[in-house]
């Protein structure tokens, strides 16, 4: 398993790029640092995962964004008491998301409400 030093010698690099992701996904939501440690501990847990990857930085970089997201999504289930594709839908058209970030929530959203929210994101298209 990996040791606490080499698991902070592999975070160590990645930590400011956690933070640009961390700041940009918390915007009026949950705070970045909530995020960032909520994905550090997740990787601590993880971190036997990467022991065999080519690039472990990388790979912990992939997994505590996948992570954040995760949390986000979470949150705002909790937050609204189930999923609502109106907030959802919201929440992108309010900062521009990269499409990886769009493809990763909806992939979170119950598969009944999918399509509507790419139809709703990509041409406006309501729930109606």
């Amino acid at each position: 398993p990996m040791t606490a030093a080499e698991f902070e010698a592999h975070t160590a690099p990645i930590r400011p790029l956690l933070w640009h992701h961390a700041n940009r996904l918390a915007r009026g939501g949950v705070p970045a640092e909530d995020l960032v440690q909520d994905a550090l501990l997740r990787l601590w847990e993880v971190r036997h995962k990467a022991a065999g990857h080519p690039d472990p930085p990388r790979w912990f970089a992939q997994a505590a964004r996948w992570r954040m997201l995760r949390h986000l999504a979470g949150e705002r289930r909790h937050r609204l008491g189930g999923f609502d594709p109106e907030a959802m839908s919201a929440a992108f058209a309010a900062r521009d998301p990269e499409p990886d970030e769009f493809a990763a929530l909806v992939a979170l959203a119950p598969p009944r409400y999918r399509a509507d929210l790419v139809r709703r994101f990509a041409g406006g298209a309501t729930f109606d």
